[in-house]
């Protein structure tokens, strides 16, 4: 540990240089420092010591990248530690925007009310030095402190800095059901206000409106305008009345489809007439058919989803437009579909790709876009993401041989995939077990001093105890867990079985045998049953970090149709 520590004190440092290029190294290697977090033992006072020294304050930086005060945090909550809190809300208010973030995501990794409490106060404190950090990731995960956060800080509606957070804090609320019509005498006149200045602001763009100045020239202003106007429209569901009724309506004739769906929805939710037409060019449209499904799905409305067949072609038109936007920064001036492609994953689930070509500035470039679920249903719109653009020009290769390239790709992966380590347990001995050792040639000597028959006896017996549970701990050292692709393998010595992650139906802690407990009375096992109900594995429960066991599984296993139940530690 020593060593690790020295080593962090040489990053420090290097972190408070002004020279970039030796901040740039010393980032780098603290990085590299946290991916061996598996080995690396730091105690609660050298923590306690990085948090402090991520209050510095650290050179202006100069990239984007160049933040210590932020790599430090980040490199401190790889250790789950609670104790570790306290320390992080003490160190806080000088911390960059970014460590702060971080350190709302350590405080809500722990259970309990007092942590929603520490995350209230320092939302506090943060209004009273008006620099407020609300990461929306860490609300949203949250929504006990979303829901006190806008009941205690409402005013905050009428900041200017802060009024967008919490329109969508609340719009996320109402659509997932946590609040059910917040104050809505303060709220419904304040939206209004705000909906009227908002049009103002996007009125200009919608007389030139076209989708390459959107994505292009437009871009760092205009889609930021566009989400405030749907988040507005969007809670107008919530908080209609009649004067609304008219700028609903004006919002369904915009050229922006994204608007245009959202005042679509509102307008279906409030029995406001919406022309046929309108429901066809935003089910159509490249930019919104995934936007105006998922949200017809959401207000329970899909029978008036004009698309009756083939629905999924137009959402993989779709998808791939948005993913080539926003992954590639260009605009595609014309998508097609050239072949569906139905294969199996790795779990023998049915699922479809389609073969497209993407035509850009005198190119045709070839593109996958799926996988897209077959399970339940032939027409979905629930997928897998493993869409992305091939290497060269789409007439390089035949249709077949874009087709076997792609299922080439695929057994790489798959290979790639049965070989990856996604978790690795064993247990671990800890440094203070050899204490007793200590305290047991002490007793040792005394009892060999006194010659006193009853004190050799129990010592006798005492030195027993300690070597047979050491015995029986080095037994558990050469015991493994291992996740490797979608494989659970426990290995005993030279013995190995395993289980296939989809044919898991639950996993549980239980009691140990007799036997083990007559060593460790607080030894548990992790059992893992089969489809049939049957234990297929059983581990000792310190083979693994039962937390990252469990979150890793169900990683891994999202997908399935019937996802195996985990029992909480």
């Amino acid at each position: 540990m020593s060593n690790y520590k020295s080593q962090l004190k040489r990053i420090v440092e290097d972190l408070k240089n002004t020279d970039i290029a030796i901040r740039s190294n010393a980032i780098h290697v603290l990085i590299e420092l946290s991916e061996v977090e598996d080995d690396l033992q730091l105690n609660l006072l050298t923590l306690e010591w990085l948090a402090k020294e991520a209050a510095y304050q650290y050179p202006k930086p100069i990239k984007e990248w160049d933040e210590p005060s932020y790599h430090l945090i980040n490199f401190i909550t790889h250790f789950q530690l609670p104790e570790l809190i306290e320390c992080l809300i003490k160190y806080y208010p000088e911390y960059s925007q970014a460590a702060k973030e971080e350190v709302f995501r350590y405080i809500t990794s722990f259970e309990g009310e007092e942590h929603e409490i520490a995350i209230l106060d320092l939302i506090e404190q943060d209004i009273q030095n008006n620099q407020v950090v609300l990461p929306l990731d860490v609300l949203y995960d949250n929504p006990a402190i979303m829901i006190k956060l806008l009941d205690k800080h409402t005013q905050l509606f009428e900041v200017e800095k802060y009024k967008t957070t919490f329109y969508r804090l609340l719009s996320f609320c109402l659509d997932k059901g946590y609040l059910d019509r917040f104050k809505p005498k303060y709220i419904a006149p304040l939206l209004l206000v705000d909906y009227q200045k908002q049009i103002e602001e996007i009125l200009p763009y919608q007389n030139d409106y076209n989708i390459k100045f959107v994505y292009a020239s437009w871009k760092d202003n205009y889609l930021q305008q566009r989400m405030i106007m749907s988040i507005y429209l969007s809670l107008m569901e919530y908080y209609f009345y009649e004067e609304m009724t008219p700028f609903i309506k004006e919002a369904m004739s915009f050229p922006d489809p994204f608007i245009r769906t959202s005042a679509i929805i509102t307008a279906l939710q409030r029995n406001i007439e919406v022309p046929k037409e309108l429901l066809l060019d935003c089910a159509t449209n490249l930019e919104s058919t995934e936007y105006f499904y998922w949200e017809i799905l959401r207000i329970r409305k899909e029978h008036l989803f004009p698309i009756k067949e083939y629905k999924q072609e137009y959402f993989a038109k779709s998808h791939l437009f948005q993913y080539i936007v926003h992954e590639h920064e260009f605009v595609p001036e014309k998508i097609e579909l050239i072949k569906p492609l139905d294969i199996e994953n790795s779990y023998n689930q049915p699922i479809r790709y389609y073969l497209a070509s993407v035509s850009y500035d005198d190119q045709v470039i070839p593109a996958w876009v799926g996988a897209y679920a077959l399970e339940e249903e032939d027409d979905s719109v629930h997928m897998w993401e493993g869409t992305y653009l091939e290497d060269g020009q789409f007439s390089d290769k035949s249709i077949e041989e874009h087709i076997q390239l792609f299922m080439h790709k695929r057994e790489n992966e798959k290979e790639e995939d049965a070989s990856t380590v996604y978790y690795e347990g064993t247990p671990k001995l800890s440094k203070w077990y050899y204490v007793w050792y200590v305290l047991l040639a002490y007793r040792g000597y005394q009892a060999f001093s006194t010659m006193d028959p009853v004190y050799i006896t129990l010592t006798t017996l005492f030195a027993a105890l300690i070597v047979s549970y050491h015995v029986y701990k080095n037994k558990l050292l050469k015991k493994k867990i291992e996740i490797v692709g979608n494989v659970v393998r426990y290995t005993e010595k030279d013995a190995h079985s395993q289980i296939l992650l989809e044919d898991i139906k639950k996993i549980t802690i239980q009691k140990s045998n007799m036997k083990t407990r007559l060593l460790d009375r607080r030894s548990k096992v992790v059992a893992i049953y089969n489809k049939q109900n049957k234990v297929a594995l059983e581990f000792p429960l310190e083979c693994v970090a039962y937390d990252e066991f469990a979150f890793v599984v169900d990683q891994l296993t999202d997908h399935l149709k019937e996802q195996p139940h985990i029992q909480q530690q």
